[in-house]
């Protein structure tokens, strides 16, 4: 990774693996009892997916 920082897409990777280092490595909340292990995305993974497309659309197409 770190000889790819520089690129487009090694930014937004390195962006993501910060939001998920503040979580000590979690993305998913735990889940429901009954209804599945895996819970939905922690607020600021969620935050970051959520605008991914339009960050891919600014960074790859400016």
């Amino acid at each position: 990774m770190q000889e790819n920082e520089a690129t487009k897409t090694g930014r937004i990777v390195k962006d993501y693996l910060s939001e998920v280092a503040k979580n000590n490595d979690v993305i998913f909340e735990p889940g429901k009892p009954g209804e599945g292990i895996i819970g939905a995305a922690k607020p600021n993974i969620s935050q970051f997916l959520n605008g991914l497309e339009g960050r891919i659309a600014r960074t790859m197409n400016p």
